[in-house]
């Protein structure tokens, strides 16, 4: 299945009208009907595992240039022992959302290991191949006039429910090096057995806090992509990723800050229903602490002033509810020429559980935390 993206730049960067495509790997793509549900619990609910994680393969596999760009000033080494490790640490997950997986030799290594391992987690099957996860990559780089954006397949998601819809839309605005790639939101819809149909969106929006107006017109263009995709229906929903947005106190409390309008432009995407973020829901007590998915220490040795949490997982629908979340920097003892790796990217992996029942209502939380 090869489901079409249109894109048309108007600001700052011009981009081409034309189209791209998705791609379904390792799966045909299967019915609802006779699909079996993810892991039941006491009471008929279900428990899902969700990881986002921006894994910095942002550098493509080109042959002649390889060795210069693996070793890419500011980033991670661009190496097979790397997208290895971090697929390990992923392999148990239901739902795996990988932002910055431009390089393809990356990719598919990163699939090949979650493949594997995940065989050894003791969890069955449940694609009619017999395989453990299916695999969606995209947007692709639109075809046609106009250079930018170079590279494409910057979002990728396993699932080891079956996707039985794809789309996709690359974002029409983007600024400086952010053009290069084609930034957007990748959907894939999952099968749950009779409980229905679970959306999940998995986006990168535009770097940089002098870039806001940007990212603002990119949120609107996930809001009306995640509208169309959802026409208010109240069936689970996940919107991931890493947004660039920043979502500490004083960002949750001031009425014109990014994230406010990610969070209201979503609400109006998906009435009836909510979004909820899985964070706040799940450390109410304490929403701030150990929040981080950037370090706190910078290069410089010196401290972020607060910690600076911009990836995210949102969950709407009248039957999801966030369970527990947990950030992991994925900390590593590999050496790459020498050198040791630190952690296994620049962010740290937003981890989660997600519950699915019929009838259970959501928390109650402040709509901004606290």
């Amino acid at each position: 299945m090869t489901p079409s993206i249109a894109a048309r730049a108007r600001f700052p960067i011009r981009r081409p009208s034309t189209r791209g495509r998705l791609r379904v790997l390792a799966i045909a793509l299967a019915a609802a009907g006779g699909v079996a549900p993810a892991h039941a619990e006491s009471g008929g609910a279900t428990k899902l595992s969700v990881a986002t994680y921006n894994v910095q393969f942002v550098t493509p596999d080109l042959p002649l240039l390889r060795h210069v760009l693996r070793e890419w000033p500011g980033h991670k080494p661009n190496v097979t022992a790397r997208a290895e490790a971090i697929a390990t640490r992923l392999a148990c997950f239901d739902i795996v959302a990988l932002q910055e997986t431009i390089n393809e030799q990356r990719r598919r290594e990163m699939f090949e290991r979650l493949e594997a391992a995940g065989r050894r987690c003791g969890k069955s099957s449940r694609l009619p191949s017999g395989r453990m996860f299916a695999f969606v990559e995209g947007p692709d780089a639109p075809d046609g006039a106009g250079w930018l954006p170079l590279v494409g397949d910057e979002l990728a998601l396993a699932s080891r429910l079956p996707v039985i819809a794809t789309d996709g839309h690359v974002y029409a605005h983007a600024a400086e090096e952010d053009a290069l790639a084609a930034k957007g939101v990748l959907h894939a819809r999952l099968a749950n057995g009779v409980a229905g149909p679970i959306d999940v969106f998995v986006t990168h929006l535009q770097a940089g806090a002098e870039h806001s107006a940007v990212r603002r017109r990119q949120i609107e263009e996930l809001a009306a992509f995640v509208r169309r995709k959802v026409n208010g229906r109240t069936h689970p929903v996940l919107v991931l990723g890493d947004f660039n947005v920043r979502g500490s106190l004083v960002d949750r409390q001031d009425p014109g800050s990014d994230y406010r309008f990610l969070v209201q432009s979503l609400n109006a995407a998906l009435a009836p229903s909510r979004v909820r973020d899985a964070w706040l829901v799940t450390n109410a007590d304490d929403p701030d602490t150990a929040s981080g998915t950037k370090p706190r220490v910078l290069p410089d040795g010196t401290l972020r002033p607060h910690e600076q949490r911009i990836d995210y997982l949102f969950v709407a629908g009248r039957d999801a509810v966030p369970a527990w979340t947990r950030v992991d920097f994925f900390p590593s003892d590999l050496v790459v020429d020498g050198a040791p790796l630190g952690h296994l990217s620049d962010h740290a992996a937003l981890l989660a559980g997600i519950a699915l029942d019929d009838g259970v209502a959501a928390p109650q939380v402040a709509r901004f935390g606290r």
